[in-house]
């Protein structure tokens, strides 16, 4: 059931991706994708997925680890049991060394796990 991430071919080797598996996601929780965007980016894509129940997420685009970031979405997503994709985004530009942070804003019905894939392309 986990989603599957993008892989890069030679036409598209400037695409990137971040991938997060989060067991048991609670309401309120922050994780850091330890990789800093190596240079601007646009966001292409996000999808997420839960097993069961649901998690709402959001995407945040930070430059400090102490500070609130923008995120990416304008309204939190609800993760599902059906693979959510979304391709349209509030703010989809990335700054040089900005950091992929997931947050969850509310979770129902106990999910076990979270799967979350954000897919960029280098500018």
């Amino acid at each position: 059931m986990p989603i599957t991430p993008h892989r890069a071919t030679r036409a598209d080797n400037r695409r990137q991706s971040a991938s997060w598996t989060i067991q048991g996601p609670q309401t309120g929780e922050v994780f850091l994708k330890a990789k800093r965007m190596p240079q601007a980016a646009t966001i292409r894509e996000l999808r997420v997925q839960t097993d069961t129940g649901t998690a709402d997420i959001n995407i945040e685009l930070r430059t400090d680890n102490n500070t609130a970031g923008t995120d990416l979405l304008a309204a939190d997503l609800q993760a599902t049991s059906t693979e959510q994709v979304v391709t349209s985004f509030a703010s989809p530009t990335a700054a040089s060394k900005a950091m992929l942070f997931a947050t969850i804003s509310a979770v129902a019905s106990t999910p076990g796990v979270l799967f979350i894939d954000l897919e960029w392309t280098i500018d």
